[in-house]
């Protein structure tokens, strides 16, 4: 009986396809516990509002994105926000599915294929992406699918050379047999050409993979540097056309950009609609071009590999770079570097590119890096596979099957909390907090992403509190969005609004200017708030609820009003939560999102500074220990707590926040106030 149970374990596991959907599983179960349940931080919100509306997000535009977006609406159950995250987490489980094939294509070895693929699916980066609505898990299953195809069209194409080879003198008919297998194999060529110019319409950098699969395409065998002999076989003038005719095909979704932005959709990002010029730059990315730079090669290199630690610990880190050296000493052995360097130009083109990007979210532009080194870890344990092999002991066998599984578990367990998102409704939470503090006809005037697209969703997806006026100072700075804007809020002005600015600061003085022209025209008629604290010195800023209220320096102070009225917790906001989501706690006990965590401990902060300033002590140190117990890193927090229990007469209590202020930031001023008090208690 046990032999026969024995014997079904190992018929289960010599199954390929079967080995390489349980990897599907168990990354696609993993996801679906931790999914974001709600709209998340980031571009997030966009993403969801539009692929619910078919409408056009920042460039590059992403068209498949939003396609593939709009199916997944169509799943009778959960909200419309958990939907498109789950899309996310299918394509992110696909993608894991396929890397274990393309692992198994260069090792040979289903135990090592198997864990190098659940090493990259627990990975945090990548983990982080596959439980909210982002089109970076898309992007990797293009790059694993393309790259699996590639491998699949190779590996025919050998095998139908070899054939050539041993039958080269027989029947005429058998030439005619080989034809036929010819013509199969380089359908797998036709096919990835189509899935790579799709792939392009998803995320245009996946044109930064062309040089390493051009060169995978074109070269037959490398031998060393210089000894390079070119595939023959398709550069034949009716494969070339075919391929053209193909990449270009799978570019068609990009028509959805111009015949959509026509039909004047929800959200429309640059007004494109059959303006080639517009197209072309929303197509070309731009709106930010601004951010390529030099400037920032030292800073993202330090953050590339203050990243890498997270992903890998150094033990890790030390296995792939011996893996990366197997991996050449075993091509350099073969006298064939074609895979070498397909693996490492995907991973330089993209790292290069990303080194030289100053954006926020740069961790995940190193992905395609990270799933590289991930391969390098595969061929280091392929090889220390062998040689447990050689040895051909059973124990010493089981134990190493034992530690190689154990990896992507440690992973798993180690990354768990900082990726469990299922109880995060933080940024919807904030944002609830907004429009029930404020009542209709008010303008609110947000600053960054998350003031666009997380209300954004709210009024256009859940469709809820869309009679309020939300103006984001980054769209005052583009033309087609301040066109809008002064349909809704129209404003007269005598000075001409610019729009030609090289930097982010530039940018940041056209917004604030305009801003100013919008505060002069409604102050009188409308209330005004803003998300952030910084403004022209002509208006007082009064902290309401997350917002602050936007009064005239000559107008009177309605704090007393705003205290008693707006507190930063709102109790109809907590019972409309619990009532919609029964089972989740206080939603800002899990915030995971860095951005997040800045905006809630701000609000925090500024609550904690106003307070000082109207000598409500009390109430200043609970708002800043709130702050400090969602972001303990943050200098501010600790610096205004000090100087509230100074205020209050604390002496150890402030001593102690500013020593936890220094062990954050050094700060001369802080150390004098140190010793000075130290001094008065003896």
């Amino acid at each position: 009986m046990v032999n026969k149970i024995n014997d079904q374990i190992k018929q289960i596991l010599h199954n390929n396809y079967l080995i390489g959907f349980l990897t599907f599983l168990i990354s696609f179960l993993v996801y679906l516990k931790t999914l974001a349940p709600t709209v998340y931080w980031g571009d997030s919100g966009e993403f969801i509002t539009v692929a619910y509306t078919l409408g056009i997000p920042h460039p590059t535009g992403y068209p498949t994105y939003i396609l593939f977006g709009k199916l997944f609406t169509f799943i009778h159950f959960g909200n419309i926000a958990w939907r498109i995250n789950l899309m996310s987490a299918v394509f992110a489980s696909l993608s894991v599915m396929l890397l274990y094939f393309i692992c198994y294509k260069l090792t040979k070895s289903k135990l090592v294929s198997f864990a190098t693929s659940l090493i990259f699916a627990f990975s945090y980066t990548f983990w982080s992406q596959a439980v909210i609505a982002e089109v970076y898990t898309f992007h990797i299953f293009f790059l694993t699918l393309n790259l699996f195809i590639l491998l699949h069209w190779k590996e025919k194409q050998k095998q139908q050379q070899q054939q050539n080879h041993i039958h080269q003198e027989e029947h005429q008919e058998l030439l005619y047999h080989q034809y036929n297998q010819k013509y199969n194999y380089n359908r797998w060529l036709y096919l990835f050409c189509f899935t790579y110019g799709l792939s392009l319409t998803n995320h245009m950098t996946s044109i930064l993979f062309f040089p390493a699969f051009a060169y995978f395409v074109l070269v037959k065998e490398h031998r060393s540097l210089f000894k390079i002999k070119l595939n023959k076989d398709v550069l034949k003038f009716k494969i070339i056309v075919i391929c053209l005719l193909l990449f270009i095909f799978g570019l068609l979704p990009y028509a959805y950009i111009p015949i959509r932005s026509s039909m004047n959709p929800v959200w429309d990002w640059g007004d494109i609609n059959f303006s080639f010029d517009k197209l072309t730059w929303h197509l070309s990315g731009g709106d930010y071009q601004q951010f390529m730079t030099t400037d920032v090669f030292k800073d993202n290199s330090y953050e590339f590999i203050h990243t890498i630690s997270q992903e890998f610990n150094f033990l890790l880190i030390s296995m792939v770079v011996l893996g990366l050296i197997l991996f050449y000493h075993k091509s350099n052995k073969k006298k064939d570097f074609t895979l070498f360097y397909l693996i490492v130009l995907i991973s330089l083109c993209s790292l290069i590119y990303s080194l030289n990007y100053k954006i926020g979210d740069i961790g995940n532009y190193f992905i395609p890096t990270y799933l590289v080194l991930t391969l390098y870890f595969g061929f280091f344990l392929k090889t220390i596979s062998c040689l447990f092999k050689k040895i051909n002991k059973q124990i010493i066998s089981s134990i190493f099957f034992v530690i190689i599984l154990s990896i992507p578990l440690i992973l798993l367990t180690t990354n768990f909390q900082k990726n469990n998102l299922s109880n995060d409704f933080s940024a919807y939470y904030y944002w609830l907090n907004i429009f029930e503090s404020t009542k209709s006809g008010d303008i609110i005037i947000g600053k960054g992403t998350h003031d666009l697209f997380i209300p954004l969703y709210i009024q256009n997806v859940e469709k809820n509190y869309e009679n309020r006026t939300i103006i984001n100072i980054y769209e005052l700075t583009k033309p087609w969005r301040f066109k809008e804007i002064q349909k809704i809020l129209p404003f007269n002005t005598t000075e001409k609004v610019l729009f030609t600015y090289k930097t982010s600061k530039e940018a940041e003085i056209v917004a604030e200017k305009n801003i100013k022209m919008i505060f002069d025209t409604y102050s009188n008629e409308k209330d005004t708030y803003t998300t952030f604290k910084h403004l022209t010195t002509d208006y007082n800023l009064i902290p309401y609820g997350h917002l602050f209220k936007v009064s005239k320096k000559n107008e009177t102070n309605e704090t007393n009003e705003t205290n008693e009225t707006n507190k930063i917790n709102n109790p109809s906001i907590n019972q409309l939560i619990k009532l919609k989501y029964p089972k989740i706690k206080y939603p800002y006990d899990e915030v995971h999102d860095s951005d997040g965590i800045d905006y809630i401990s701000n609000v925090l902060i500024y609550y904690g500074v106003f307070f000082i300033e109207e000598k409500e002590y009390g109430q200043a140190i609970s708002h800043l220990n709130k702050a400090i117990n969602i972001k303990p890193t943050s200098f501010d927090a600790w610096n205004d707590l000090a100087i509230a229990h100074y205020q209050n007469k604390q002496t150890k209590e402030a001593i102690h926040a500013w020593e936890n202020a220094l062990e954050i930031k050094e700060d001369k001023q802080i150390r004098k106030n140190i010793l000075a008090l130290k001094q008065r208690i003896k």
